[in-house]
């Protein structure tokens, strides 16, 4: 004979499962609506730097009517909104130069010379051995040349890397793998345009003539030791086409 139950008796499992379907149905909400953010994010866009006139920049040097002026960017915000990672913090100076020919008889090649970056401690020698080569002395110290766009893009690949899902995913306890992979597509097409800006904005070498300007960045790898970032000066060459006269500038950074 079959055993009569109470339903009373299942009323308590019944909203037990009601519970478990309810706390199942927002996880994979939230689930669902986390992987569609973290797989349509917007693609970064970054501005393309403004300039003032040459000479209105606090370090600027007019020399045969050249005039060259350059401006160290030292602020991580700035940089960041510029280049869509923080350079500063993968070792990375951005150096702003702006070059205008006032010189009505001549026209410049500039840089006629890969830009040269030094510290008046003796210590450079350190920056040398980990990303550009030593290439001379500006006033008695070691000097390293600029880094390519190229190689700042490599450099800064680890970086951008490690904060690309942290970035993405703040404040998610636990990032299922859908939602990283989301989150490293998008970083991978962003990594691209990063790469991309940062050659763009490098400065190439170019003729000038009368009455034109150019204007680029240069990259430098920094010292490590903090104390070294306090003396920086940086070197730069111009050619004077007409007499094949170089004339140089140098600059302190800080």
């Amino acid at each position: 004979m079959a055993e009569l139950v109470d339903v009373r008796d299942l009323k308590p499992n019944i909203l037990k499962m009601k519970i478990l379907l309810i706390f199942l149905g927002v996880i994979l909400v939230i689930m669902v609506t986390l992987l569609g953010c973290f797989t349509h994010l917007p693609e970064i866009h970054l501005p393309e730097i403004t300039v003032q006139p040459a000479s209105r920049y606090q370090l600027s040097v007019n020399k045969e009517g050249l005039i060259v002026a350059i401006e160290p960017f030292w602020d991580k915000e700035k940089v960041k909104e510029l280049f869509g990672i923080d350079l500063l913090s993968a070792g990375i100076l951005p150096l702003l130069i702006v070059v205008e020919n006032k010189c009505i008889n001549s026209n410049f090649i500039f840089p006629s010379d890969e830009p040269q970056f030094a510290s008046a401690n003796p210590d450079i020698e350190e920056v040398a051995k980990e990303g550009g080569k030593t290439t001379g002395v500006i006033g008695g110290a070691s000097a390293v040349t600029s880094l390519t766009a190229a190689a700042v893009s490599t450099v800064a690949d680890l970086a951008f890397a490690a904060s690309a899902v942290a970035t993405y995913a703040g404040g998610v306890a636990v990032i299922t793998a859908p939602i990283a992979a989301g989150a490293i597509d998008k970083s991978i097409s962003n990594k691209e345009i990063i790469k991309q800006n940062l050659i763009k904005k490098e400065l190439k070498q170019q003729t000038i003539p009368f009455g034109k300007s150019l204007h680029g960045f240069k990259y430098f790898r920094l010292p490590k030791n903090e104390s070294e970032k306090l003396s920086l000066i940086v070197e730069l060459k111009a050619m004077n086409v007409q007499s094949c006269d170089t004339v140089q500038f140098t600059f302190p950074i800080r």
